[in-house]
């Protein structure tokens, strides 16, 4: 046997034999020849991965067009259609629009937070707002950013600041980034309710609700520009000044030395035209934002003008943006839609109505949209327009309290209670001030309209949220009380400002039967819910049977009730409850003296 066949016969069944092959050489392929066909794809191998490859891209295509078309969706759902969406990066300069397409917005958004945090806690203030505008333009789609943009500027910027005015800029700001904000994503409810929550409780009940309520109510009104001859200016200075007005307050201009111009706030310029006339004066309400030079950056330090000079509400805040089937209760675009039920305002707008014009809204867009807040249960945005309301009644009243003790020239200090400051005022009274008595009788007929609007919204509330029905039931009584007891005190105030006797007779005659009124949900809200069972069953009756009395009844279970307090509990102020039967007791007084006057 050669020494070639023994080799063979030592190798491995699946070796193989390179020296069998021609020459000995290796041939390049000659491992996968045994192997089955495991080396490289073949043509229809490449083909198919190049086509699973070209679908995938198809797909992925389609399934980002159609996330895309689900994001814009849910940006754009409330947004009125046909108006087109913004554009997110109009007002951002170039250098942070650079940094945007060089894919650093997430760095940038990360250290404009930072630097605008610790510029808050060092109270450097420079540069704040611009940087948290570029945060809202950065991250327009994060409610909870905006939510807490809002808060921070109307609460913790404004405590910063010393001065009133510049508080009350800083809370203008807050407002105004909202609804930029709502203009950008209409309808948003977290937005809106935000937004209404600044106007009636911060504007509106707050600390330093006097000063901002006085600014709101004057600057939605229009300003006055009042033409008169450049030698008039002695006469016209001192008008300013019988007005009772700061005459370096007064903006006033002379042009071509024979003509004047000033500028006044409407409440104070009536006053001042009331006695400042002639054919040579010409006075032209002029919206303030007409005058006030257009300017790109800057804080607000002022309101814009949202009335005309009747006091009706300016027509562009009125326009709808969308049309609603008759009988469909949905909002329908208008900025301040839910105020115009009460129009005139003539005296300027509440903050707290604007409140409520915004509370509305988000009540509907939880009710009708179904939209969820992110840090409010929908029983509180339910509630909101209902309580607002109540709120904006009551600031009328007091109002009317103030104005009608001005007309009247009643001096009585605070120790006295408001409610009997002017009670025995005699029908027959010299008006003081008849200016503040228009004034005051247009306060109490308004807190009459807004209480009587506010019964329905809390029988709407108690309707879907019956578990509220023991908070809200004597926050209804309390408002019918409110109805009638304001009511009266208009027609009393007219009586008073009657031209004839037969005239005042009618108007008392009204005011009698109001103030009746007002004497039973007065006595019935105190039976019903500010006598414990105890006392109630020692007086002998029970509070479920109250509602069904007439007055008499009710009147003959007070006798008993305060015969009750004098020998039980030795005074009103000890007695369950002292605090509020003390401000109901001063109503029942008040109602009892106006009722011997008018006999």
């Amino acid at each position: 046997m050669s020494t070639q066949q023994q080799q063979q016969q030592q190798m491995p069944p699946d070796a193989v034999n390179y020296a069998s092959r021609p020459g000995g050489a290796r041939h390049p392929s000659g491992p996968s020849e045994n192997r089955g066909g495991g080396g490289a794809p073949g043509p229809r191998g490449r083909a198919g991965i190049v086509t699973t490859l070209v679908l995938a891209l198809l797909l992925s295509a389609v399934l980002q067009q159609v996330a895309f078309s689900y994001r814009s969706a849910a940006i754009n759902r409330n947004r009125p259609e046909g108006s087109p969406a913004p554009s997110r990066l109009a007002n951002l300069d170039s250098f942070s629009l650079a940094l945007l397409l060089g894919g650093l917005r997430g760095p940038l958004v990360m250290f404009l937070w930072t630097n605008s945090e610790s510029q808050k806690s060092e109270k450097d203030l420079e540069s704040f707002d611009t940087q948290v505008e570029l945060i809202r333009l950065l991250q327009p789609e994060f409610d909870t950013v905006h939510l807490f943009q809002m808060w921070n500027k109307a609460y913790n910027i404004s405590a910063q600041l010393a001065s009133l005015s510049n508080k009350y800029a800083a809370i203008l700001d807050a407002i105004e980034y909202g609804q930029r904000t709502d203009r950008a994503n209409p309808n948003d409810i977290n937005i809106v309710t935000s937004i209404g929550g600044l106007y009636a409780d911060k504007l509106g009940n707050s600390s330093e609700k006097e000063y901002y309520r006085r600014r709101v109510r004057t600057e939605t009104l229009p300003v006055y520009k009042v033409t008169f001859p450049a030698s008039r200016l002695t006469e016209f200075k001192q008008a300013v000044k019988d007005a009772g007005l700061d005459e370096t307050r007064v903006r006033v201009t002379t042009q071509g030395g024979d003509k004047s111009t000033a500028i006044l706030e409407k409440l104070g310029g009536d006053r001042v035209l009331d006695t400042f006339k002639g054919t040579d004066v010409t006075a032209a309400a002029v919206p303030r934002q007409d005058l006030r030079p257009e300017s790109r950056g800057g804080r607000r330090t002022e309101m814009d003008t949202l009335l005309d000079s009747r006091g009706m509400v300016l027509p562009k805040y009125l326009a709808p943006t969308r049309t609603l089937p008759p009988g469909v209760q949905d909002n329908n675009g208008a900025e301040l839609q839910y105020l115009a039920q009460f129009q005139p305002y003539s005296y300027g707008l509440s903050p707290i109505a604007l409140g409520y014009n915004y509370q509305k809204r988000a009540q509907v867009l939880a009710r009708v949209g179904r939209q969820k807040h992110l840090q409010l249960s929908d029983m509180v945005v339910d509630n909101q327009p209902a309580l607002t309301l109540r709120a904006w009644s009551d600031e009328e009243w007091e109002r009317g309290r103030r104005f009608e003790q001005r007309a009247l020239g009643n001096t009585a200090g605070e120790n006295v209670p408001r409610e009997l400051r002017t009670s025995t005022t005699a029908p027959q009274s010299n008006i003081v001030d008849r200016i503040a008595l228009d004034q005051a009788i247009f306060s109490y007929d308004r807190a009459s309209k807004v209480a009587a609007a506010a019964v329905p919204e809390f029988l709407g509330h108690i309707h879907l949220y019956p578990s509220g029905i023991q908070n809200y039931a004597s926050h209804v009584d309390n408002a019918k009380a409110i109805v009638h007891l304001t009511a009266a005190d208009a027609w009393y105030l007219q009586a008073i400002a009657a031209a004839t006797p037969e005239e005042r007779k009618a108007l008392l005659g009204q005011a009698k039967a109001e103030y009746l009124q007002a004497q039973r949900w007065f006595d019935a809200l105190v039976l019903a819910y500010y006598v414990d069972d105890p006392d109630a069953a020692a007086v002998g009756y029970t509070r479920a049977k109250v509602p069904g009395m007439n007055l008499d009844q009710l009147q003959a279970l007070m006798v008993k009730w305060n015969q009750r307090v004098q020998s039980v509990y030795k005074g009103l102020d000890r007695s369950p409850h002292g605090e509020d039967l003390k401000e109901y007791n001063d109503n029942l007084r008040r109602i009892a003296d106006r009722l011997n006057l008018i006999k």
